[in-house]
């Protein structure tokens, strides 16, 4: 996937290429404030923009043929989402966000006003060398995106990118969240403030792949319930609960007519004399809220949910260690790796 980014004027970074592993896991190490999260926001705001003008602008605005056509897209301060800074001029190197009239007289294209630059480079398929990139501009705390550089036409794959901050802020109740609220939440590192909306949406996909299986059937049938483990990122999350914690979800129903909160409860399983992993009933077990589990397993929660969501290509993941036992740490990379050759993921991990 992604295999190079280019960085200017970027928060620490003023001119500064990173060649990346496109496919499997990839750990950047470094010492403290070497650039590390730098590098893992300046894709997250890469993907941000990238949404932004494909939702204003339409999928056309990136082909190499539209350059230079249209104005770019402002929003303020508030609408700017996937990444927490004090003002937006943090984002610029040394807070410069404009060129003087001897550089703009330097200035190597038609756009001197968009001096912070991120190009994302990546190969997908049969697809070689696709190139992006987004210029930013602010204007009296306003801020402007577009296009800057583009070598893709209609049919070229766009990634999909996702960031995951470590696991923090969690709420004893959560509302349904708008996507604008999740990437919100996530730009301040409160992934644990959106937990239940991740598990939910594995769980509605779960549903949709049941109902599709049905089709008017009394009940899957074998070949059926093979086909749903293999689809349902529902599935794959609660195997890999039942393997790792002995534990499962169980999701109740939300309906926006009547519901307010999200409610997911965490169950208990044990092996039954036959070596297989059943459910403790309720009257041995009462379930407990999710938020009342330990960091850990809440971290594993969130990561694993971002993981098993089928339209992602590349990941995010910052220190995603956090809050996990040196056993489960290295079961971590091991689970990434595979989800990676498996689900033909790219993940960076800082």
């Amino acid at each position: 996937m992604i295999k190079r980014i280019e960085l200017t004027r970027f928060k620490k970074f003023k001119s500064q290429s990173f060649n990346l592993n496109p496919n499997g896991v990839s750990l950047l190490v470094g010492g403290n404030n070497a650039g590390k999260s730098t590098l893992i926001h300046a894709l997250a705001v890469w993907e941000f923009c990238k949404m932004i003008l494909l939702h204003e602008k339409g999928r056309s605005v990136f082909n190499e043929s539209e350059l230079g056509t249209g104005e770019g897209f402002g929003m303020s301060a508030e609408e700017f989402l996937p990444i927490a800074v004090p003002s937006l001029n943090h984002l610029w190197t040394n807070l410069k966000t404009q060129l003087s009239a001897a550089e703009k007289e330097a200035w190597p294209d038609r756009y001197p006003g968009y001096i912070m630059r991120i190009r994302c480079i990546w190969d997908h398929q049969g697809q070689l060398n696709k190139m992006l990139e987004i210029g930013l501009s602010l204007v009296n705390d306003r801020l402007f995106i577009r296009v800057t550089n583009s070598n893709l036409n209609s049919t070229d794959h766009l990634p999909s990118i996702v960031y995951l901050p470590t696991f923090a802020g969690v709420l004893p109740k959560e509302n349904k969240a708008t996507v604008a609220e999740r990437r919100a939440y996530l730009g301040r590192g409160m992934a644990g403030s959106i937990i239940r909306n991740m598990i939910y949406d594995l769980y509605n996909e779960d549903v949709k792949i049941r109902k599709e299986l049905m089709d008017g059937k009394a009940r899957l049938s074998d070949s059926d319930k093979r086909i749903l483990q293999a689809r349902s990122p529902f599935c794959k999350l609660q195997n890999n609960l039942r393997n790792t914690f002995f534990s499962e979800l169980e999701v109740e129903p939300f309906s926006e007519d009547f519901h307010t909160v999200l409610k997911i409860y965490e169950r208990k399983v044990i092996r039954n004399e036959n070596g297989e992993l059943v459910v403790l009933p309720k009257s041995k077990y009462t379930p407990r809220d999710i938020i009342t589990q330990g960091s850990g397993y809440l971290q594993w929660l969130s990561i694993f949910c971002v993981l098993y969501t089928n339209e992602i290509d590349v990941v995010l993941l910052d220190e995603p260690d956090a809050h996990l036992h040196a056993s489960l740490q290295s079961e971590l990379f091991t689970r990434l790796s595979d989800n990676a050759s498996n689900g033909q993921k790219q993940i960076l991990v800082s």
